[in-house]
């Protein structure tokens, strides 16, 4: 069963191909003096969904449709390949796909829309830019088979201790996959970061953002969407130990792309609450600078005025140890 949220804006885009759409910005109309002067009309404002300014690849109005149309037909065949029946919630910016009920597909879709909302607000988005190549492609599986199942065949992964993958391809695809764990919290915070990666992937360029800072990122906003205080302080505990067991240092591998450790994602929070110290304004232009070809520590640098090592001093501060180094 198909079921669809499509709001006018996604109505405007993708299916009548219009720029000028209902739900498009307005500019008030002014305040005039003399009530009986009729208001100035209401100005509205075109604006290209895909602007080449905040995502990457070939995605336009004209050939939004096509994409979406393209992971409708892949999750058809994921739908053939594995013998599962999906409900489908559509909305701007996803399309996610699950064997679980109606009410919890509608249920977790709300997550996803705040998620993008708060990633988008990080990353200076403006409201009404969808960075994904059409859309994103989401698969909820009911259990732990369906998942595993789907990785083996369609990812030649055999997935380990995983619970959550976001795959970001070259050619621009996002589709991220999970199975229902009992935790609902857990499976909350698991949805939100994987898909904040989904959204650094598909921001401005296809240049990586280095895994310490894609992590805080994804931690960042999973705990301004839930607002789950506890799991992301205990996070930041077993980072705290890890860093005193390691002679209070960071460690080499912590800022080595690739297999970014379990104990270090407190860390890469902690950072990240760091770097926002001066401003959502001031991050987005670091972002920016990584995104365009810089390097984090020549951006770090422009930005911020200070290098890693002052970084990893400030964050030491909030953990009470005053000699961390990275």
């Amino acid at each position: 069963m198909i079921l669809r949220r499509i709001a006018a804006w996604s109505v405007c885009v993708l299916a009548a191909l219009s720029l000028v759409c209902p739900a498009a910005a307005q500019v008030d109309s002014p305040v005039t003096p003399n009530a009986s002067l009729p208001a100035a009309p209401t100005q509205q404002i075109e604006i290209d969904p895909y602007d080449p300014g905040y995502t990457w690849g070939d995605t336009t109005v004209d050939t939004a449709l096509a994409f979406v149309n393209a992971e409708k037909a892949f999750a058809r065949s994921v739908e053939a390949e594995l013998g599962v029946t999906f409900n489908l919630v559509e909305t701007d910016y996803f399309l996610f796909y699950t064997d679980l009920s109606e009410r919890e597909a509608y249920e977790w879709q709300r997550v996803l829309d705040l998620m993008y909302e708060r990633v988008s607000s990080l990353l200076g988005i403006p409201d009404g830019i969808n960075v994904f190549r059409g859309k994103a492609t989401v698969f909820l599986f009911a259990d732990k088979r369906g998942f595993v199942e789907f990785e083996q065949r369609f990812y030649n992964h055999r997935v380990s201790f995983e619970a959550g993958i976001c795959h970001q391809h070259g050619t621009g695809e996002v589709r991220i996959a999970f199975y229902r764990i009992d935790h609902e919290r857990a499976m909350r915070q698991l949805m939100v970061h994987e898909a904040a990666h989904g959204v650094v992937h598909r921001y401005r360029s296809p240049n990586r953002v280095p895994d310490w800072i894609n992590e805080g990122i994804a931690e960042w906003t999973a705990f301004a969407v839930l607002n789950f205080v506890q799991p992301f302080r205990h996070r930041e505990a077993v980072s705290k130990r890890a860093i005193v067991a390691r002679g209070n240092r960071l460690g080499e591998a912590f800022w080595q792309d690739g297999n970014f450790a379990a104990e270090d994602y407190g860390a890469a929070l902690g950072l990240t609450k760091v770097l926002l110290r001066k401003g959502r304004p001031a991050f987005h232009d670091f972002i920016g600078q990584i995104k365009d070809g810089q390097s984090y520590e020549a951006a770090m640098q422009d930005i911020y005025g200070y290098g890693i090592d002052r970084l990893v001093a400030l964050y030491g501060r909030t953990l009470n140890i005053r000699d961390l180094r990275p």
